[in-house]
Parts: structure tokens; sequence; C-alpha cells
């Protein structure tokens, strides 16, 4: 059997996926991965608030319901000069402040559980008052989306 070239194959697919959007799907997987992992460890949640984070957390689409991170190119303090670039994070016009307020004791449950090194090598991220301009997830329950945006 012949060896067959496949590199024109990668470089359609790289094309068609530029490496920003492979970056962003992935650090959404992880901010995903992180949040399940702290679902089970918390106690800041009550048993019914948990229940609607599994809900949302291991749907199909529950990275639809993650906030995207881009870099933030107006951060440039000396503070910031070692370790990852930081992250900024846009308000989510569909989403319901009991979802935005389950993800972030989320949140605050994974980062407690690092110890010194990991937080000085996390990537910082700060919320901005800049609104993303993705669509509400398909099929969201109504504690967590707005049906209409304000």
């Amino acid at each position: 059997m012949p060896f067959v070239n496949t590199g024109d194959l990668f470089e359609t697919t790289r094309q068609e996926r530029p490496k920003e959007s492979l970056r962003s799907t992935g650090d959404k997987q992880s901010k995903l991965s992180r949040r399940l992992s702290s679902l089970e460890n918390t106690t800041a949640l009550s048993e019914g608030d948990k229940a609607k984070a599994r809900d949302i957390l291991s749907s199909p689409n529950a990275v639809e319901f993650m906030s995207s991170e881009e870099s933030d190119p107006g951060d440039t303090t000396e503070e910031w000069s070692r370790g990852p670039k930081p992250r900024k994070i846009r308000k989510l016009s569909w989403e319901r402040s009991k979802l935005k307020n389950i993800k972030e004791i989320l949140d605050e449950c994974y980062s407690s559980g690092l110890n010194a090194k990991q937080r000085r090598t996390s990537t910082r991220v700060s919320r901005c008052e800049e609104v993303s301009p993705r669509p509400c997830p398909v099929g969201g329950p109504s504690w967590a989306v707005r049906t209409r945006t304000q």
C-alpha cells in the first residue's frame, strides 16, 4: 500500500480552525473540568445548587455556558510581566445571576485549593463590563438563562 501524504489535509484543518479558536476551546474544556472537580469538593453550595450546576456542567453543550477568556492587551503593568498573560472575561448578556454566582463559587473553590506556586503560575483573569456577543445556548434552563437580554 503506497504512503499517502496527508500534509494538505492538516493544513486545511489548521486554516479552518485558527490558533485562537483552538486555544479558546481548550481553555473552556479546562475550565469545565476544573468546575466539575470543584463541584464535588465544595461545601459552599447547597445540594440543590450543586444539582443545578451538575445539570449545566454535565450537559452536551456545557462549554456554551462558559464565558470565554481573551488576552487583555490593555494591561501592561509590571505585576503581569511574569507568568501567563492576563485574560479578561466579558459578561454574557443572557446569563442569570444565579448561574454567574455558582460559577464564581466554583472558581473560588478551585483557586483556594491551589498551592502558592500554582497560584503564581495560574492565568490571571479579570471580569470586565464589556458584553460578549455570544448567543444564548439553546435549551438552557430558565434559572440559568434569560429569554430576553436586557
